[in-house]
């Protein structure tokens, strides 16, 4: 397994591990690392820690965390190894993230642990990606749904879970893009999306089935000129 690293400047251990072994969430989400390690608890776990006591990237003391892969592997290398590894500085020094350059990250580093929401394929230099099915045009979906019945009326309701609300609600843009509009008067027109606004939601898809962020796309560049509307 080679999953990336992520290097905290000025972190302390106590800092982000508390004496049960479990991350601070609230550490996390102000260096904006909560939602890479959303299903990621405890160093006893799913995770591991390393202290860099003297020079790190940026010449920083801190630590290094890194998530557990799907077989509960680690990285070869746990730690600073500048000669051997790429950096990438996110956020003006929040974190950086690095990999080994002999043995860089593929989709199955980052696959998230459990149920893999459906999709089609996209394959890249790094490995084969499932990007999962959040809206279609008629307004179904492959994302989890909950399901009752009301009690009032017994009609059968199929709502999408909450925690995939935003997702859904963004995809209305897309929609809007693929779909020509017509104004009363007009000549049928596009609705744009701005390139960086489409990177932004096609790297939040691919983020439901991997541990994938902005800093991801950065450092390993799966989604491309080429791929971007596929995705």
């Amino acid at each position: 397994m080679s999953q990336p690293l992520y290097f905290l400047p000025d972190v302390p251990h106590a800092a982000l591990v508390g004496p049960d072994g479990s991350l601070s969430r609230t550490l996390l989400r102000s260096r904006g690392l909560d939602e890479i390690f959303a299903d990621v608890q405890s160093i006893h776990v799913d995770c591991a820690v390393n202290v860099l006591s003297g020079r790190g990237p940026g010449d920083r003391s801190g630590v290094i965390l890194c998530y557990q892969g799907r077989d509960g592997q680690l990285p070869r290398r746990l730690g600073y190894y500048p000669d051997e590894q790429a950096w990438l500085e996110v956020g003006d020094g929040r974190y950086w993230l690095g990999h080994d350059t002999a043995d860089p990250p593929t989709a199955d580093d980052l696959q998230r642990p459990g149920r893999r929401h459906p999709g089609y394929f996209l394959d890249s230099d790094c490995g084969r990606w499932v990007v999962p099915v959040i809206r279609r045009p008629d307004d179904t979906t492959d994302l989890p749904r909950d399901l009752y019945q009301d009690l009032r009326t017994g009609e059968l309701h199929q709502p999408l879970k909450a925690a995939y609300h935003d997702y859904w609600e963004e995809t209305g843009e897309v929609l809007a893009f693929l779909r020509l509009k017509e104004d009363p008067g007009d000549e049928p027109r596009r609705v744009e999306i701005p390139m960086a606004r489409a990177l932004d939601l096609a790297v939040r898809a691919l983020g439901l089935n991997y541990r994938f962020g902005q800093a991801e796309q950065a450092l390993l560049r799966v989604i491309d000129a080429d791929n971007l509307l596929l995705v």
